[in-house]
């Protein structure tokens, strides 16, 4: 509830992605995060005030670019397994909703993404898109795949 810019930065980096992927325990292929195991465990960095103000402007930097362009809600992809399942980049994506929802007043939805990464690939197949164009693209095109989607299940309610 008290989480700051700096919570959401470094909640969202590569440093506590290596560190729970180290300490949380696996339950099937997904790892498992426990408040008690994982979170209250993790070694806090003591960062200069250089690196601390880094990593809120970039926190800051999605808040703001959510506030000038007016969003009214933002859509994050939730990686779920095929069978229904989810696995550890989900419980970052959850996490990452939370965060979101503690520094700001836009709402932020969680949307089923499989099949999407194969609907732009195949998409792309068809466009003749190739090499190194392809590899720069197939993220934005799965991104707006996963918007349209949810904003056709949203009309369809």
């Amino acid at each position: 509830p008290d989480a700051t810019l700096y919570h959401f930065g470094v909640l969202e980096s590569n440093v506590h992605m290596a560190w729970m992927r180290t300490v949380c325990g696996r339950l099937k292929s997904d790892y498992r995060y426990s408040k008690d195991i994982v979170y209250n465990n993790f070694p806090w960095p003591n960062p200069t005030e250089a690196q601390r103000a880094k990593i809120e402007k970039t926190a800051q930097a999605i808040a703001n670019i959510a506030a000038e362009q007016k969003v009214c809600a933002i859509v994050i992809g939730l990686p779920v397994n095929m069978d229904g399942s989810e696995g550890s980049r989900a419980q970052r994506c959850r996490k990452l909703a939370m965060l979101i929802g503690e520094i700001s007043d836009i709402p932020t939805l969680l949307f089923d993404e499989r099949m999407t990464t194969m609907t732009a690939a195949r998409y792309l197949n068809e466009t003749n898109t190739r090499g190194k164009k392809r590899k720069q693209v197939i993220d934005a095109l799965s991104a707006q795949i996963i918007l349209q989607n949810c904003l056709d299940r949203l009309k369809n309610l």
